[in-house]
């Protein structure tokens, strides 16, 4: 498919250059009083307008606020991973998994038995090598800028919701970093190298990244929100902590120093959801697992899991082997 997109109007390597001028508006209208609260962050001179989108062929670098200038920074290679994982990992469940389930034909491993199923299995790859170094984005692999048949193409119009909105997530953590004056609450602690921290100073941070998680929450889900609202939102937020799992060169890592520790943040992205039907809370178990199973594959941890009863149940015996890493030396 030819796309009308042109590096004069959507600058960019990879992409998700089309995509460029969504997630700003996304995060400013994610919910009707959104921009209200945005714009009073503005205002009040503790957020600079606008978002800084860094195109730099480099690994990932997560988004951050800068303390000083006040601005909020995206880098494309994250943008260019979050839609590829948010891609290949919806695809995969939904294909690999759900399917499976609805004709009872699930066995607990995932099948690679179609081109639809390759292709995510693909991208995903490609995607994790990201954090370790910059390379292109073969366009005949799943992509929002064309598409390779009608059904890739509806996979990729709906993921690039689930996409902003998990990146709309991932703004409005920092954006509470700066509105709530988090900067001069960790002062010095901000110059600091981690590792030579105080178990206090530790403890500061991870309350701070912890209220930075709830806020951004609260910003996109509220308690009377309808159930299938929670559970679209929810998978985004969701997504949004994943990341952090593939992200992490040693698997150890999954232990954080001055944040939560990233099974934890997943925990409570799904409990804080708080979906009454079975089938939705079901959705969000499994997704939660099939990444968890991702992650110790990759890492090549052993895991054999599948006699678990539920989904849920299969979640919680993946925790328990990260708290096996975590007793591991740091």
């Amino acid at each position: 498919m030819t796309n009308q997109f042109t590096q004069e109007s959507h600058p960019g390597n990879f992409p998700t250059r089309v995509l460029r001028y969504n997630i700003t508006d996304h995060f400013a209208n994610v919910r009707d009083t959104t921009y209200e609260y945005v714009l009073e962050g503005v205002s009040s001179g503790k957020v600079n307008a606008g978002i800084e989108v860094d195109i730099d062929r480099a690994p990932i670098r997560t988004p951050f606020a800068d303390c000083e200038t006040k601005i909020i920074h995206l880098q494309e290679s994250f943008i260019g991973f979050m839609w590829a994982l948010s891609y290949s990992m919806f695809v995969i469940h939904e294909e690999g998994v759900q399917k499976k389930l609805l004709a009872n034909q699930f066995r607990g491993q995932i099948n690679f038995d179609s081109d639809l199923l390759k292709r995510a299995k693909a991208l995903f790859d490609w995607a994790i090598t990201l954090k370790d170094e910059f390379s292109d984005w073969d366009p005949k692999l799943p992509n929002p800028e064309s598409f390779l048949n009608d059904t890739e193409k509806w996979y990729a119009e709906k993921v690039n919701g689930i996409f902003s909105d998990a990146i709309t997530y991932d703004l409005f953590h920092e954006f509470s970093h700066l509105v709530n004056n988090h900067c001069e609450g960790l002062g010095n602690l901000l110059k600091k190298e981690a590792k030579k921290l105080t178990v206090e100073e530790r403890a500061l941070y991870k309350q701070i990244e912890t209220e930075a998680d709830n806020n951004a929450f609260d910003s996109i889900i509220q308690e009377f929100d309808s159930e299938k609202y929670k559970l679209h939102k929810g998978l985004a937020i969701i997504i949004a902590h994943v990341a952090s799992l593939f992200i992490i060169k040693n698997p150890r890592s999954v232990k954080q120093i001055v944040h939560p520790d990233i099974d934890n943040r997943i925990l409570n992205s799904i409990e804080r959801l708080n979906l009454n039907e079975d089938a939705d809370s079901d959705y969000v178990w499994s997704f939660g697992a099939l990444a968890c199973k991702f992650f110790f594959d990759n890492h090549g941890i052993p895991t054999d899991l599948s006699d678990s009863a539920t989904t849920k149940e299969l979640f919680f015996r993946y925790l328990n082997k990260f708290d096996e890493l975590k007793s591991e030396q740091f």
